[in-house]
């Protein structure tokens, strides 16, 4: 018994080290223990002898015990921190910086094309008309790495990385957190450049690096930045390549725009893992190859910026008519009507699905519409017309050209005798009372204009 209890002794004041993972019955090890003492406590109070249970017990502390090695210790890897000291007003920083050329390519694209994209043609693509008065020379591009997938405050940026263009070329500055604690200098440092910058670019930023920052800025009392106008590249992304990309991660975005593919890049689910290693060791392990992954991460946000602008530019026919269409659905939300009916026509006459196809006719329609182009809105409007009756997509669509055409016939034209004929057809959108009224306001008015016709001959 004495033995047995020594053992419980030794367990229940074991260190850090000695916390074990989960079992297979999903009880974590302190779970499991907890119920070993009252099974143990129960035997000592039963008045029968307690010996063969106790020997049971002693069994199953000691398979409890040869479970204490949770991960296997890593030999030091030999390798040295990366970077160089930095002093500051602030502190110590621990510091990467890499220049990437004007000519140098991430993929097949320069990251100094960024440089080349239009402030209007930017505040399109993020549907922010801030930015059409912004410099994009001045832009900020910022990544982190962190500790976790939260932006509470128990989360730490590890790893800022930020760059910025010094004439033609590239600057990549990483910012690497040596110890636990020691946040100020680093954040003082971006908060200098976040106050320099005309913007800020990001992928995913608006939900998670900002928002982590911000945090981080807050808990280490250093007075967080104004933030200057945030342009997070994962929504323009997204609103380009969602209909025929399944995922629009960055790695995507950089394989499918910049023709470039990460080859031995470590994985996201590793990263906070090696720095908490170094953490506890000082052994630097992998984090080059962190560093590595975020400066890849910066120079590719440039990059993309860059090869979205140019394709937002102009209508470029080697394009795929999905990302015209969603090019165009862009503009129209931006306002930016001549761009919206160049993409929408390219869209539409791209070879694309009847679906996507009858989707970029109406949207040439309203576009021209709301440019009084009255023939480029009969050509829309018949263009979707033809597709939805050649191929039987819908009814509703059939009825919705029909109506536009209606209308188009009633407002634009002012013929009445066509307007009749499509809004016939239309009884699929605006259902059986609602198809009828649009019919018997047009035969009143085309009695009223044959009275007056007969009228006039008399």
């Amino acid at each position: 018994m004495s033995s047995l209890k020594k053992k419980l002794s030794r367990l229940g004041g074991a260190g850090p080290g000695s916390v074990g993972g989960f079992g297979s019955s999903g009880m974590r090890r302190d779970q499991k223990l907890d119920a070993l003492r009252s099974a143990i406590r129960g035997i000592e109070d039963r008045e029968e002898d307690p010996s063969e249970d106790l020997e049971a017990g002693a069994s199953a502390l000691g398979s409890l015990l040869s479970q204490r090695a949770s991960r296997p210790v890593l030999p030091p890897s030999g390798k040295k921190l990366p970077g160089k000291n930095e002093e500051s007003e602030h502190g110590t920083l621990r510091v990467v910086e890499s220049w990437i050329g004007p000519i140098d390519t991430h993929g097949r694209i320069r990251a100094s094309l960024a440089l080349e994209a239009a402030p209007k043609v930017v505040a399109s693509l993020s549907i922010d008309p801030r930015f059409s008065e912004t410099d994009v020379r001045g832009a900020l591009y910022i990544d982190t790495e962190t500790t976790g997938l939260s932006t509470s405050a128990g989360t730490v940026a590890f790893l800022i990385g930020y760059a910025y263009f010094e004439d033609e070329s590239l600057c990549v500055r990483q910012l690497l957190l040596p110890a636990l604690g020691a946040e100020r200098p680093m954040l003082h440092d971006l908060a200098k450049r976040i106050r320099e910058a005309t913007m800020v670019v990001s992928y995913n930023g608006k939900s998670f690096d900002w928002p982590l920052l911000r945090t981080r800025f807050l808990m280490n009392r250093v007075p967080t930045p104004p933030l200057p106008p945030h342009l997070d590249l994962l929504h323009c992304s997204r609103r380009v390549f969602k209909r025929r990309m399944d995922s629009v991660r960055l790695v995507d975005m950089e394989r499918e725009l910049l023709g470039f593919v990460r080859e031995h890049d470590i994985s996201g689910a590793e990263i906070p893992e090696e720095f908490l290693r170094f953490a506890k060791s000082g052994d630097p392990g992998r984090l080059d190859e962190v560093i590595e992954h975020n400066g890849h991460d910066l120079v590719a946000l440039a990059a993309i910026l860059g090869e979205l602008a140019r394709r937002f530019e102009e209508v470029r026919r080697e394009d795929d008519p999905l990302d015209h269409l969603s090019f165009a659905k862009v503009a129209e939300r931006a306002k930016d009507h001549e761009r919206a009916m160049a993409f929408a026509e390219a869209a539409a006459q791209g070879g694309a699905d009847a679906d996507a196809t009858f989707e970029a006719w109406m949207i040439a329609a309203r576009t021209a519409r709301r440019e009084k182009v009255l023939e480029a809105e009969h050509r829309a409007l018949c263009g979707a017309l033809h597709i939805a009756g050649r191929t039987s997509i819908s009814e509703l669509y059939l009825a919705t050209a029909h109506l536009e055409l209606s209308k188009h016939y009633e407002h634009r034209r002012k013929s009445l005798g066509l307007a009749l004929i499509h809004a016939e057809e239309t009884v699929a959108v605006e259902e059986e009372e609602g198809c009828e009224k649009r019919c018997a306001r047009l035969r009143r008015r085309l009695e009223r204009l044959e009275r007056l016709r007969r009228q006039t001959k008399l």
